[in-house]
């Protein structure tokens, strides 16, 4: 289970990461914004919102141990972008 959410963490780090270099300025205060929320809410409530959404998205029960790989997913995810674009920022203009 961490390995699963570890992989999918780093997935969404480097995808929300590099689009919140490469995005304007409104664009990227909304990436900061989903970001910053992922990451204030508790892990326990990111789970019961998880699992009361998808079960409202998709209507069927989706097992636990999904609900918590994707709670932990966007919440490493979330943290994990900000040390990407922190990353990609700190780099001179001529390398990225």
């Amino acid at each position: 289970m961490r390995v699963l959410s570890a992989s999918f963490s780093a997935g969404l780090a480097l995808v929300f990461g590099v689009a919140r270099v490469l995005t304007g300025r409104v664009r990227h205060a909304g990436l900061l914004l989903l970001l910053s929320c992922f990451r204030v809410i508790p892990v326990i409530m990111l789970i019961f919102w998880v699992d009361f959404l998808l079960l409202l998205l998709f209507k069927v029960d989706v097992p636990v141990l999904f609900t918590v790989v994707c709670a932990w997913s966007l919440l490493g995810g979330a943290y994990l972008a900000h040390s990407v674009c922190a990353g990609i920022s700190s780099l001179p203009g001529g390398q990225w």
